[in-house]
């Protein structure tokens, strides 16, 4: 996990990686619908965002896990060979 400011808060966040090949109308369909505990307020919206444009992100969530994706792939530790991303492969 990656732990935030130290001292009060002692939450950490625990990062995951999930793959999965899905179709361009499974895509469509996901991006923006929200989920969450409604009850509570929580209101989650995937949004897509091509992978050479998420270190603009102000998701600092977001911005761990690309970080620990990037390293992962600069150390081989993660292969992603043959995955094309915006015409581009990925290697």
């Amino acid at each position: 996990g990656v732990h935030g400011i130290g001292g009060e808060a002692d939450d950490a966040l625990r990062i995951f990686l999930f793959r999965a090949r899905m179709s361009r109308k499974a895509l469509d369909l996901a991006e923006k619908r929200c989920t969450g505990v409604l009850e509570r307020g929580d209101t989650l919206k995937l949004l897509l965002t091509p992978i050479f444009d998420i270190w603009r992100s102000p998701d600092s969530k977001v911005l761990c896990a690309m970080c620990i994706f990037e390293n992962l792939v600069a150390r081989r530790e993660l292969a992603v060979s043959g995955v094309m991303v915006g015409g581009k492969e990925l290697a």
